[in-house]
């Protein structure tokens, strides 16, 4: 109660009155104005605004990316600085962005169908459930909304503080340190859970009661694993119920087929862990795009 009341004060709003809803504002980021055509199809940012007519939309670059920063969050420009990989400064970005102005966050490889207001209905932020069996299953970071201010972006720089000195040993370092791991356990220090517990059912309805936090099913905005694309341009279905969908480019990993491979061939023989034994996929440095 004391983490709500206090974000409603800093937003003018009355305690009794409703919770702060997501404006209709859609951001997304490249280093430059000009994302590579080869890489993300000018028809899924077209997408993004056909399907959501009336909603704001802006194309963040990093020189605006590191002014934000710096400007608004001097406490986290050392860290944000100090990143050795484009991916980790784009991902600390992106929570800046939610934070100061609210809105939808995409990365440059979603494709939207239909539009994301009918998703927000009593929501003051709205995470996406991703399956999977990597180390990215849970909560994403490649697609939110959220309501300007709200408490959950604080506890984030927090951990983007507490994990900035992680050594960037392979693509899962970057998850760990500013990706979806750093989401989760937001989560789990609002819910002040314990090392080792699972966040439960109960959990995420209480988080929603107070906060105004809900945790879509995946078949809405990630209705295909990373596992499933080739299957799906095979046969082009999605869900029913996919309102977007990931196309994941991963741009920032240097993908090696070899190493690909390998963790398919241990996925089948039953390691299900497989995605994150052993050392990780080498992460740019820098952007040849």
């Amino acid at each position: 109660d004391g983490i709500r009341d206090a974000w409603l004060r800093s937003v003018g709003v009355d305690a009794a009155g409703a919770l702060p809803p997501v404006p209709h504002y859609i951001h997304q980021t490249w280093k430059d104005a000009f994302p590579p055509r080869e890489l993300f199809s000018p028809r899924w940012r077209a997408s993004l605004q056909r399907s959501n007519p009336g909603w704001g939309y802006r194309l963040w670059t990093d020189a605006e990316n590191l002014q934000l920063v710096r400007s608004k969050y001097p406490e986290l420009a050392a860290a944000y600085e100090g990143y050795p990989s484009p991916i980790q400064r784009a991902d600390a970005a992106r929570y800046a962005i939610a934070h100061q102005l609210g809105g939808f966050y995409f990365d440059l490889d979603y494709e939207c169908f239909r539009p994301l207001a009918p998703l927000l209905t009593g929501a003051s932020l709205v995470l996406s459930y991703k399956s999977g069996a990597n180390f990215s299953k849970g909560a994403s970071n490649s697609v939110f909304g959220s309501a300007a201010r709200h408490p959950l972006w604080q506890v984030v720089f927090d951990v983007l503080l507490n994990r900035s000195r992680t050594p960037l040993l392979g693509h899962t370092a970057v998850l760990f340190s500013t990706g979806p791991a750093v989401l989760r356990e937001a989560l789990r220090r609002l819910l002040r859970l314990p090392p080792g517990q699972q966040i439960s059912a109960a959990m995420l309805a209480r988080l929603r009661e107070a906060l105004g936090i809900v945790v879509l099913d995946s078949s809405l905005l990630h209705p295909l694993t990373a596992e499933q694309r080739d299957l799906a341009k095979l046969h082009g279905e999605l869900p029913a119920s996919a309102v977007c969908t990931h196309h994941f480019v991963s741009s920032w990993v240097a993908h090696n087929s070899a190493q690909h491979a390998d963790t398919e061939r241990r996925r089948r023989e039953g390691h299900r862990n497989a995605a994150v034994e052993g050392a990780g996929l080498s992460v740019r440095q820098d952007n040849a795009w």
